[in-house]
């Protein structure tokens, strides 16, 4: 009984870890979308440039998704829009749960504002414009998303003008003295753009 239970808790934190993981995948796509449609005129060289605070900063093709950096945090900001903030100066890749409308009652506790968290959804919170900062709670899940450039070919590269990126969401998580971790990959391009797809 007592191996039935750990093993249907380790099946329960993997379930949370996949979805954490394709949310991480999908938030980059996202980007990539919100590229193409910010960036319509100039999106050749601008489908792969980091979301920027200011909805109305103009691209020049210069603040690109760097293939170098060791990883990448992906967590939603206060204006509700997907950022990416290099690893290495993140103070925290934990995830916590939080709470995005402090009006809404959602654990059902009858008390929205107290200091129990109506968690809404898992972000990441050490981004001073993080969504949710108020009232988080730290969990044991932890997310990096690291993004290779792909030639026509498919092979790696390190030009961040070639259309294809290979787009790897990792979760880890610490159940007891293990640590568990799931990968899920995809590959994005821009196809909107680019005259060099096969």
């Amino acid at each position: 009984m007592a191996n039935s239970l750990r093993n249907v808790n380790v099946s329960k934190n993997r379930v949370i870890a996949v979805n954490i993981a394709r949310e991480g995948i999908e938030a980059v796509r996202n980007i990539r979308d919100t590229n193409w449609l910010k960036f319509s005129g100039n999106r050749r060289i601008c489908w792969n440039s980091l979301p920027d605070e200011d909805i109305n900063e103009p691209c020049d093709g210069t603040d690109l998704i760097d293939y170098e950096a060791d990883g990448y945090i992906v967590y939603k900001a206060s204006d509700h829009r997907w950022r990416l903030q290099d690893v290495t100066a993140a103070d925290e890749t934990a995830l916590s749960t939080v709470d995005i409308d402090l009006t809404v009652n959602t654990d059902g506790d009858n008390d929205p504002n107290g200091d129990e968290n109506d968690s809404d959804m898992y972000n990441h919170t050490d981004p001073a414009d993080a969504l949710g900062r108020d009232y988080a709670q730290n969990t044991n899940f932890y997310r990096v998303i690291t993004i290779e450039y792909l030639d026509e070919d498919g092979n790696y590269t390190n030009n961040p003008y070639d259309n294809r990126i290979e787009v790897s969401s990792t979760v880890t998580w610490i159940k007891g003295s293990a640590e568990h971790s799931v990968e899920l990959k995809t590959h994005l391009t821009d196809y909107l753009g680019r005259d060099n797809l096969d």
